[in-house]
C-alpha cells in the first residue's frame, strides 16, 4: 500500500528505473543537435554583411546580398529549432519536426542563394553543409529512438501526469471537506442563535398588551385583505380603462379618472381617506359598470363578469363601509395601544430581534447555498478520483505486471 503523499516519489522512482537510461540517449542525442545547431548558427552569423566586409573584405555586392540573406534567413530559421529542456516524449516528438522543418526550409532558401556566391565563399558554404547533413543523420539517429525503445516512455509520462493528477484532487478534496466542516460549524452557531431570537420574539408577545396588538394585527391584516379582495378583479379593467382614455378622452370625464387612479395604486389606504364618504367612488364605478355591460373594454368575458361582480358589492353599502369602519377603529385602537411606554419598548425590541432574525436568515440561507454548492463539488472529486485512481493502477500492472494500492488517509 502507497499513500498518496508518497506515491509521486514512489512512482517516479520507478519510471527513473525503466526509462533512466532512455532519457540519457535521448538527452546526448539533444545535446549534439544542440551543439551541431549552434555551429550552424555561427556560419550563418559569419555570413551577415558587416561579418563578411571584417573577414573577407572586397566582395561583389551581389554576392555580398546573396550571403547576407543566406545567414539572415539561416539564423531566423534556427529561432524556431529551439532545444528542450524536459526530455519528454511529446517534446522530443515537436523537437524533430521542428529540426526537420529547419532542414528543409534551409536548403530551398540556401538553392536560390548559395549559386549567387563566388568562391570566396567556398569554404565557409562547404562548412555549412557538413553540419547540414550532421544534423540531418543526428536528426534521423534521434526519430528512431523516439520511434522505437523511446515511445515507453510516454506511457510512463502519462502514469506521472496521472499520479500528479490524483494528488491535487485529493488535496483539493480535502480542502473541500475542510470547508464543509466549516460551513456546518457556522450553520449550527446560527440555528443555535436563531432559536435563541425566535424565544426572545416570543417572550414580547407574551405581555397583555403585545397580545392585544398582535390580534390588532391579524384583525387589520384580514380587513385589508378583504378590502384588496373587492378591489383586484377591478385592477386590469382600470388599467386598461386609463389606457384607452388618453386617447378616447370621451369615454369618462377627468375626475373619474383620477379616482380609478388613486384607488389602483392603494385601494385600502385611499379608501380610508376619503372624507366625504364613498359616494364619488360609487359614481364612478357605475360608470365602469355601464362600460363594462357593453364591452367597451373589450376584455374576456369571465373577468368582465368578475368585476361587475366586485361593483355591485362595493357599490352595496353593507359590504364595503363596514370594512372601512372597522379599518379606521382597529388602526385607532392600534395606534392608542402602541403611545403606551410600555409597549413602545416592547415594540422597540420586538423590531430589533426581527431584524437580527431577518439577517440570520439572509445568512443560513448563504450558508446553505454555499454547503449545497461545497458539497456537489466535493462529490465531484470523489468520483474523478476513484476514475483517476483506477486508471493509474491498470497502468501500473500494465506497465509492470504488479499490483499496486494508493491510499488516502
Amino acid at each position: 500500500m502507497v499513500s498518496i503523499e508518497e506515491l509521486p516519489e514512489w512512482i517516479d522512482k520507478l519510471v527513473e528505473e525503466q526509462v533512466g537510461p532512455e532519457r540519457q540517449k535521448a538527452e546526448m542525442f539533444r545535446n549534439r543537435i544542440k551543439s551541431t545547431l549552434e555551429e550552424i548558427r555561427n556560419i550563418a552569423d559569419s555570413l551577415l554583411e558587416e561579418n563578411v566586409r571584417q573577414e573577407i573584405g572586397d566582395v561583389s555586392e551581389p554576392a555580398l546580398t546573396a550571403a547576407n540573406k543566406l545567414g539572415s534567413r539561416i539564423l531566423s530559421l534556427a529561432e524556431t529549432v529551439r532545444a528542450p529542456e524536459q526530455i519528454t516524449y511529446d517534446a522530443l516528438v515537436d523537437h524533430v519536426q521542428n529540426l526537420k522543418r529547419f532542414q528543409v526550409q534551409t536548403v530551398s532558401f540556401g538553392a536560390i542563394w548559395i549559386r549567387k556566391l563566388d568562391r570566396q565563399f567556398k569554404r565557409r558554404i562547404g562548412e555549412l553543409e557538413l553540419r547540414m547533413r550532421n544534423l540531418q543523420s543526428l536528426t534521423k539517429i534521434l526519430e528512431d529512438h523516439v520511434n522505437g525503445k523511446y515511445r515507453q516512455v510516454k506511457t510512463f509520462e502519462s502514469l506521472m501526469k496521472d499520479v500528479r493528477t490524483l494528488k491535487s484532487i485529493s488535496e483539493e478534496t480535502n480542502n473541500l471537506e475542510n470547508k464543509l466542516r466549516t460551513i456546518e460549524d457556522e450553520r449550527q452557531e446560527l440555528a443555535r442563535l436563531q432559536n435563541d431570537l425566535t424565544e426572545k420574539i416570543e417572550a414580547t408577545k407574551k405581555s397583555e398588551e403585545s397580545q392585544r396588538v398582535s390580534k390588532l394585527e391579524d384583525r387589520i391584516e384580514g380587513i385589508s385583505r378583504s378590502i384588496a379582495t373587492l378591489f383586484g378583479p377591478l385592477q386590469k379593467p382600470i388599467e386598461k380603462l386609463l389606457k384607452i382614455a388618453e386617447v378616447k378622452k370621451q369615454m369618462v370625464d377627468l375626475p373619474t379618472l383620477n379616482i380609478f387612479s388613486r384607488y389602483l395604486g392603494d385601494p385600502v389606504e385611499t379608501l380610508c381617506d376619503e372624507q366625504e364618504g364613498l359616494s364619488d367612488l360609487q359614481t364612478a364605478l357605475s360608470e365602469l359598470r355601464v362600460i363594462l355591460e357593453q364591452n367597451r373594454l373589450d376584455l374576456k368575458p369571465a373577468r368582465n363578469r368578475n368585476a361587475i361582480k366586485s361593483i355591485i358589492e362595493i357599490c352595496n353599502n353593507n359590504v364595503l363601509e363596514p370594512l372601512r369602519r372597522d379599518y379606521l377603529a382597529a388602526k385607532q385602537e392600534m395606534n392608542q395601544l402602541l403611545s403606551s411606554p410600555v409597549l413602545a419598548e416592547l415594540a422597540g425590541q420586538r423590531q430589533g430581534l426581527e431584524k437580527r432574525m431577518k439577517d440570520v436568515e439572509r445568512a443560513l440561507g448563504k450558508l446553505n447555498l454555499d454547503f449545497l454548492n461545497t458539497k456537489n463539488r466535493r462529490d465531484e472529486m470523489i468520483r474523478r478520483m476513484g476514475q483517476v485512481k483506477s486508471q493509474i493502477e491498470e497502468t501500473f500492472e500494465r506497465l509492470t505486471g504488479e499490483t499496486i494500492d494508493i491510499d488516502f488517509e
